[in-house]
C-alpha cells in the first residue's frame, strides 16, 4: 500500500469537532473503507457523493473496516450493507456489546452515583440509552462480518491489515495497521486528546484513563515504524511518538487538576468536579467522562479515596 492509495474522504457533522474522516484505500483486489461517516440521512448520501468523486461507488466496496461503534464514524454501515456485498468488519466485542440489553436501572445507578441528580439523572439516561439504541440501528449486530480480535492480521481487498485494541476513547475501539499506516480512528490525533468516553455510563466507566494509558503504551511501542497516522479527525500525520507523548502530557494534566480540584472542594462527586473544570461552551454530558476516569484513575493509585454518600460517589484527597 502506497500513500496514493490512500483517499481522505472529508464529511460534516453537527457536533465537535464539526468534521470525520472516512478513507477508502484503493487495494489490489478492491476498494476498502475506514469508518463508514456519520449517522444520518444527510450523513450517508455525504458519503455516498466522497465515494463517488474518488471514482467508486457503494456497490465496489469490498469490505468495510470500523473502527468503534460512534455514529460518526459507523453511520453508513447499513447503507453500505445494503447497497454491497462489502464485508464488515469490527473489533471481537462490538456486536456483543450491540446486542446487550439494555438496563436502565443499571445505567441510572450509574448515573447517580457521579453525583447527578433530579431531572438531570433521567436526561443522563435517555440521552446514554438513545446513543446505544442508535448505534444498534446504523451498525446493526447482523450487518458484522467478521469480528477481529487483538493483535489479528486479517486480508482485505488485497491489503493486509493488523487489528489492534485501543480502548480508552471508546472501549471496543480497535486500529488497523498496514504497512507502516495506523488507521486510527479516535485513539490519537495531531493535536489534540480526543474525549475518553471508554464505557460511557455503563460499568468500566471509572477504567478510561488506565484504559487510554494502556492504549498509549501500545501505540508508542509502535512508532518507530510507523511512516502515516490516518486519524478519525484532524490532520493526517507523520510523528506518531510525538503524538503519543502529547495525549500523554495532556492525560498527566487532567489528573493533576482533577486531583487539585478534589483538594479544593468539600468531598465533590464527579458532577462537583466536572463543573468546576468545565469550560464555557462545553457540555456536561460531554466533558464529564474525562472527569469519571481520572477520579478513577486516582482512587486506584490511592490518592484520592471514595465512599458512597446517599448513593452519590464523593471523593477526598488521601493524606501522603
Amino acid at each position: 500500500m502506497e500513500a496514493d492509495d490512500v483517499h481522505r474522504l472529508d464529511l460534516s457533522m453537527e457536533w465537535k469537532p464539526g468534521q470525520v474522516a472516512v478513507y477508502l484505500v484503493e487495494g489490489t483486489d478492491g476498494a476498502v473503507l475506514i469508518d463508514a461517516g456519520v449517522a444520518t440521512d444527510e450523513g450517508v448520501d455525504e458519503l455516498r457523493s466522497e465515494v463517488e468523486a474518488v471514482g467508486y461507488g457503494f456497490a465496489d466496496i469490498e469490505a468495510v473496516l470500523v473502527t468503534h461503534p460512534h455514529l460518526d464514524h459507523d453511520g453508513g454501515v447499513r447503507a453500505l450493507a445494503d447497497g454491497s456485498d462489502a464485508t464488515v468488519y469490527a473489533y471481537e466485542t462490538v456486536q456483543r456489546s450491540l446486542r446487550a440489553d439494555d438496563d436502565p436501572e443499571r445505567i441510572r445507578s450509574n448515573v447517580h452515583e457521579a453525583g447527578m441528580r433530579g431531572d438531570a439523572v433521567d436526561e443522563a439516561l435517555e440521552r446514554w440509552l438513545d446513543s446505544v439504541r442508535e448505534n444498534r440501528e446504523y451498525l446493526q449486530p447482523d450487518s458484522i462480518d467478521v469480528l477481529v480480535s487483538d493483535g489479528e492480521t486479517f486480508e482485505a481487498g488485497g491489503e493486509t491489515f493488523e487489528a489492534v485494541h485501543t480502548p480508552g476513547h471508546q472501549r471496543d475501539h480497535v486500529c488497523y495497521v498496514s504497512e507502516g499506516f495506523v488507521f486510527a480512528g479516535d485513539a490519537v490525533a495531531e493535536s489534540f486528546r480526543p474525549v475518553i468516553y471508554h464505557s460511557g455510563f455503563d460499568d468500566g466507566m471509572w477504567e478510561a484513563v488506565e484504559a487510554s494509558h494502556r492504549t498509549l503504551d501500545r501505540l508508542g511501542s509502535r512508532a518507530p515504524e510507523v511512516d502515516r497516522v490516518f486519524p478519525g479527525h484532524g490532520a493526517v500525520f507523520t510523528d506518531l511518538a510525538d503524538a503519543v507523548e502529547g495525549a500523554r502530557t495532556s492525560l498527566d494534566a487532567l489528573v493533576e487538576d482533577v486531583h487539585a480540584q478534589v483538594e479544593a472542594l468539600e468531598s465533590p462527586t464527579v458532577l462537583d468536579v466536572t463543573l468546576a473544570r468545565k469550560k464555557p461552551g462545553h457540555e456536561v454530558g460531554y466533558v464529564i467522562f474525562d472527569n469519571l476516569g481520572a477520579l478513577g484513575y486516582l482512587d486506584a493509585a490511592g490518592r484520592v479515596e471514595s465512599r458512597l454518600d446517599d448513593g452519590r460517589r464523593r471523593f477526598e484527597v488521601t493524606e501522603a
